[in-house]
């Protein structure tokens, strides 16, 4: 029979490292050990369908609510815009229609007061020319001799109408000037101070006052009446446009125009 060697416990403790604890056999009819559980997570909660369903349409809710009131606000924001824009430019065009009209208003008013300047200045040189006329008629010689000189180049015999002031300053003077050329001046009292009105042989030059004055004004685009009490006064443009004052030689005599059988008043 070998010899077996044999291990103690303390032997073993030490080739183990470390101390052994003690052990022995446990008895038969013992109850199993008692293993200890680990413990779990909590179960969870059951699942409430219908708080699900509410809480999803109240933030379905509330996102449309805020999309819509954003949309709202959008398209109210847009019309303000839109209406903004609009009454701007009614009122722009209002203000430049204001504008066109004070314009107009002022232009008017310019003219209105340039045609009254150069009404003054006519009345004011109407007045003076007048004077001088009724002062000074040796003024009218110049434009008597000039309407001569035009009808008495062919040697007819001319006739010369003055009014009674201008024919008393002139006649002598003129009829002694022009004897040869059978000159014949006479006075009519229709004839006003710077009036003369030669004729010869149915042909009439009319150095009126009244026609020369109107042509004169009229070039200004002014119908002053060389008479202010006259009660009718062509336009300027009748004016502009009147006939020739030489009448055709051919013409027929007008009755004061017919040679007086004696001596003028």
């Amino acid at each position: 029979m070998s010899r077996s060697r044999l291990i103690s416990a303390e032997r073993l403790a030490v080739l183990a490292g470390g101390s052994a604890a003690p052990w022995a056999f446990e008895r038969m009819d013992a109850p199993p050990p008692v293993i200890a559980q680990e413990e779990g997570p909590p179960p969870e909660p059951p699942i409430d369908i219908e708080a699900l369903l509410a809480e999803a349409r109240a933030q379905a809710y509330a996102e449309g609510h805020a999309a819509g009131a954003a949309e709202a606000r959008e398209q109210a924001d847009e019309a303000m815009r839109t209406l903004t824009e609009g009454q701007l430019h009614e009122q722009a065009e209002h203000f430049a229609a204001m504008l066109d009209a004070a314009r107009e208003g002022l232009d008017a008013a310019q003219q209105d007061i340039a045609r009254g300047t150069l009404d003054i200045a006519c009345a004011l040189a109407r007045q003076v020319l007048r004077q001088e006329l009724a002062t000074r008629p040796e003024l009218l010689e110049p434009v008597v001799r000039e309407a001569i000189d035009l009808l008495v180049a062919d040697g007819r015999s001319v006739r010369v109408v003055l009014s009674h002031d201008d024919h008393a300053w002139l006649a002598g003077a003129l009829e002694q000037e022009f004897a040869s050329r059978g000159l014949t001046v006479v006075a009519e009292g229709a004839m006003l101070p710077g009036d003369c009105r030669l004729e010869s042989a149915g042909a009439v030059v009319d150095g009126g006052i009244a026609p020369r004055w109107a042509r004169a004004v009229a070039s200004l685009g002014l119908t002053v009446p060389w008479q202010p009490e006259a009660d009718e006064v062509g336009t300027a443009d009748e004016v502009g446009n009147a006939p020739s004052a030489v009448a055709p030689a051919d013409a027929p005599p007008t009755p004061d125009q017919q040679e007086p059988d004696g001596d003028a008043p």
